[in-house]
């Protein structure tokens, strides 16, 4: 099922593996010996090794290689998870010593002028924090009254460091670390550069676009498909962003089962991957993309229904399509759901009507607790057909995309899909209609 997620991913980070001029950084770090240290960039919420090697034992070593690197940050990663960063940009010839007493306050740069400015501001930048950690310690146990005088501080720091901050972007516009503070002080997607691929191998493109999903996940399939194109088409300037976020879209929609969420993969799919619209991408990507839609696109309003196969509480087969009503209401729920209760009872009093009107209904209950099942059908509330996957054989949950409960489908006489709704409200309001109408 989520193989092609996989084959998306490793290619992808194929595409942005490292590549501009040849290395050649110089390490030297006092109180390390004969120890192995490795050099890796960042991407999304990990990193990746691009080199290893081992100090001698005076902690000198040279990082270097004929293979080239892609500007961004990378860490410098030492024994007992230790790491500290550096920046790659037009600079790849360069010097770093410091100390394991304390990297960034003993770092020194020759040769790279973006690493000097980007260290230059770490140790003005931690001074300000240890003074903020101090100071949310001593709030934590002070007197009311002392804690406004507290904020009045904090609030002082933060202005300052905001300060130190927009010095360096006036003072060094064009710089990699400039580049680096605009996207860390962004606060919306039209102030991030998304053109500028450098960011891709640093934590803040992955942070923008988690940042860019949770803002619109509950918003609505339609909202969200929306928000999302805004985004998309804010990286067409630069294919290497585009490339990635429209993979890691897809990707996240694949598999975050939410109500919604299949549509929004399908339009994703359809928009920016099939037919062969992501060229950079293999066949055998395009063509599980292409299934996986095709799989999602089954419980789609307007397309043919899928047959279900069950067993009821007696152990005896049922169908879905053995119902000769014109209309079907299809329900998922489960046991132990106050929602679901509130749908069957509303179907319990109306299902006379329902009938006359020569709409039947097939329930399934999706819990694994057969004999909770049993016992709440053995009161004979439930006069229409009830099965649940006791033999798990039934592919109902990916034919009808069921993630969560209540949910329910209108199945016309063709055998379509005419309508479908979430949660107990909407599910009983739904029925209150089609009563009427």
């Amino acid at each position: 099922m989520k193989k092609y997620i996989v084959i998306l991913l490793i290619f992808f980070l194929g595409l942005i593996t490292p590549n501009t001029n040849a290395y050649n950084i110089k390490v030297k770090i006092k109180g390390l010996k004969n120890e192995k240290i490795h050099l890796a960039y960042y991407f999304e919420d990990s990193h990746y090794i691009v080199n290893t090697i081992t100090l001698n034992n005076r902690g000198e070593g040279v990082f270097y290689k004929k293979d080239t690197l892609k500007a961004g940050i990378y860490l410098v990663i030492i024994p007992k998870k230790s790491f500290f960063d550096i920046l790659i940009d037009k600079d790849t010839k360069f010097s770093i010593k410091t100390d394991t007493v304390n990297y960034i306050e003993n770092m020194k740069i020759s040769k790279s002028f973006d690493n000097k400015i980007f260290y230059e501001y770490q140790k003005k930048a931690v001074k300000i924090f240890k003074k903020i950690n101090s100071l949310n310690l001593k709030k934590k146990n002070t007197t009311k009254d002392s804690i406004s005088i507290i904020d009045k501080k904090l609030k002082d720091l933060s202005t300052e460091l905001d300060n130190i901050q927009k010095k360096y972007l006036e003072k060094y516009p064009d710089s990699f670390f400039a580049a680096l503070l605009k996207a860390m002080r962004s606060k919306s997607n039209d102030d991030f550069d998304f053109s500028d691929a450098r960011l891709l191998r640093s934590p803040m493109m992955y942070r923008k676009i988690r940042m860019h999903i949770a803002k619109n996940i509950e918003s609505g399939s339609a909202n969200i498909n929306k928000e999302n194109d805004d985004l998309i088409k804010k990286t067409e300037a630069n294919m290497e962003i585009y490339q990635y976020v429209t993979t890691h879209l897809l990707s996240f929609y694949n598999t975050f089962y939410k109500i919604g969420m299949n549509e929004v993969f399908v339009h994703i799919a359809e928009k920016y991957f099939l037919p062969k619209k992501a060229k950079w991408l293999p066949t055998k990507a395009l063509k599980e993309i292409a299934e996986r839609r095709d799989m999602f696109k089954k419980s789609f309003v307007g397309q043919k229904a899928s047959d279900i196969k069950l067993k009821d509480s007696t152990g005896n087969n049922i169908s879905l399509f053995s119902l000769k009503s014109r209309y079907i209401i299809l329900f998922f729920w489960s046991t132990g759901c106050g929602h679901c209760e509130n749908v069957n009872n509303k179907l319990v009093t109306i299902y006379e009507e329902l009938k006359k009107k020569d709409i039947e209904v097939f329930s399934i209950n999706t819990s694994r607790n057969h004999k909770e099942w049993k016992q709440m059908l053995k009161a004979g509330k439930y006069k229409w057909l009830n099965g649940m996957d006791i033999d798990k054989k039934s592919m109902y949950q990916i034919d009808y995309y069921v993630f969560s409960t209540p949910s329910m489908y209108f199945i016309d006489n063709n055998r379509k899909i005419v309508a479908k709704r979430y949660g107990d409200e909407n599910i009983n309001a739904f029925i209150d209609y089609v009563i009427k109408n």
